[in-house]
């Protein structure tokens, strides 16, 4: 579990089709790079999401599920739940789209 502030990226996510929040960690946040189910706290709701861990040093992204919102400058709070993917660099925008939306598969499968 960590908490952080959302932060603003670069778009990259959003123009392939699935917007992220990013999150400026201060710290390593315990696990290694990769792809995790997660979930978060927004409004006093449970989010579920694909939270993505970079091989970068502090750069972490998630993915909500089912979720559009402005949440620039808030603290969330998030529980990395279980790896369901490896971190792979792509080449490509299609490359990208498919690896992020088989991500996203399996971790909806995970909450299902």
């Amino acid at each position: 579990m960590f908490s952080s502030v959302v932060v603003k990226g670069k778009g990259e996510a959003r123009t392939l089709g699935f917007p992220s929040v990013n999150f400026d960690i201060g710290s390593d946040v315990g696990v290694e790079p990769g792809i995790y189910a997660a979930t978060t706290y927004i409004d006093n709701q449970t989010k579920q999401g694909a939270l993505c861990v970079w091989p970068e040093y502090n750069k972490v992204e998630m993915h909500i599920l089912d979720f559009e919102g402005d949440l620039y400058g808030r603290t969330l709070e998030v529980d990395i739940l279980d790896k369901v993917s490896d971190f792979v660099l792509v080449s490509g925008i299609e490359a990208a789209r498919k690896k992020i939306a088989e991500d996203v598969t399996k971790v909806r499968t995970y909450f299902a």
